[in-house]
C-alpha cells in the first residue's frame, strides 16, 4: 500500500478493491450456509452485512471514476495496482488452504 500510494493516490485505492471485492464475493456465496466453527462463521457473519456490500459497490463505483477522469500512465498504474494485489489476496488464501506461514516463505 505504501509503494501504491509513492505511485499514485488512484493507484492505491484501487489497491484496496481485490480485498473488499473478494471478501464481498465469498460472503455473497457462502450466505445461506453455517459454519461449525464459531471462528468461521464470525467471519461470515461480519461480511454478509448490508453496509459492507454497500461499502464494496462505493469502493468500485470510485476506482471507475477514478479511472474515468485519469491519464493512460495513472489507468495502466491502477491496472497493474490492482492485479498486483489481487496476486497478493490469492497467495493469502492458498498459504491458508497449505497451512503456509510467513516463516515458510522466508526458507525458499
Amino acid at each position: 500500500m505504501e509503494h501504491q500510494l509513492s505511485v499514485d493516490p488512484a493507484a492505491a485505492v484501487t489497491a484496496l478493491l481485490p480485498c473488499y471485492w473478494l471478501y464481498d464475493e465469498i460472503a455473497d456465496y457462502w450466505k445461506d450456509q453455517t459454519s461449525p466453527v464459531p471462528v468461521y462463521q464470525a467471519f461470515f457473519d461480519s461480511y454478509q452485512t448490508v453496509g459492507f456490500d454497500t461499502s464494496t459497490q462505493q469502493l468500485i463505483g470510485l476506482v471507475n471514476e477514478l479511472a474515468a477522469n485519469s491519464s493512460e500512465t495513472v489507468k495502466q498504474q491502477m491496472i497493474t495496482a490492482f492485479l498486483r494485489s489481487s496476486s497478493y489476496e490469492l497467495g493469502f488464501w492458498q498459504m491458508a488452504y497449505t497451512h503456509q506461514t510467513w516463516a515458510d516463505l522466508a526458507d525458499n
